[in-house]
């Protein structure tokens, strides 16, 4: 079986021919995005369609053209694309993330359940904090989506890392800011307090394949 294959090797496989152009180019949307909200994802779409309306006229997909670009045509097309994709080990995923109080789409890695493997641009101490933080929001609830740490809770757990993976205060809360943005992690439940982390979007999305 492969093992983690990433969302690029898809678009450069001749697997990838067989999709339609749009569902291509949805796909490199997700890649570059990492997740987005469902509104920003159909936004993302009604580009697209407006994009590929000439190619999509002249093919099995003609009737977006005409259709009101909505979650059922989303949710159509990101069913079309993980079909093709699924060979890979990757789907392109929908969960509710409840610290935005929104439903997120995203792609998922499906060959590995540890959230921090996924693609992110983070080093091995960074990714060792990441999952004392994951830790320490497992042990408050039973579900993690739900769990909340202040952020100062969290930056305290980098003196628990092994020796390898030291971070100073000053590496530990800019690493909390990048997992923040790059969406692993997010400001408390309705965004109600900035103090409080709680899981992002790609974790929530990640975490309904954890084994």
């Amino acid at each position: 079986a492969p093992s983690a294959w990433s969302a690029h090797t898809v678009l450069s496989s001749r697997r990838s021919s067989a999709m339609h152009d749009l569902h291509r180019a949805l796909l490199q949307v997700f890649t570059d995005a990492g997740a987005m909200s469902e509104k920003e994802a159909l936004a993302a779409l009604t580009g697209l369609r407006d994009v590929y309306s000439a190619e999509l006229a002249n093919s099995q997909y003609d009737a977006y053209v005409r259709a009101r670009v909505d979650t059922k045509m989303l949710d159509e097309i990101v069913a079309e694309v993980n079909r093709k994709v699924k060979f890979f080990s990757l789907r392109i995923a929908r969960a509710h993330c409840p610290a935005y109080n929104a439903f997120y789409y995203g792609i998922v890695n499906l060959a590995d359940g540890e959230v921090s493997k996924k693609g992110h641009s983070m080093t091995p101490a960074q990714v060792a904090f990441f999952a004392k933080v994951r830790t320490e929001l497992g042990e408050r609830a039973d579900n993690e989506a739900l769990a909340t740490i202040e952020w100062m809770e969290a930056l305290g757990l980098s003196v628990k890392l092994d020796k390898a993976f030291k971070l100073s205060n000053e590496e530990a809360d800019n690493t909390l800011k990048k997992l923040v943005e790059e969406g692993w992690l997010a400001h408390g439940m309705q965004r109600s307090a900035e103090d409080d982390l709680a899981l992002g979007p790609r974790s929530v999305l990640q975490l309904q394949y954890a084994s």
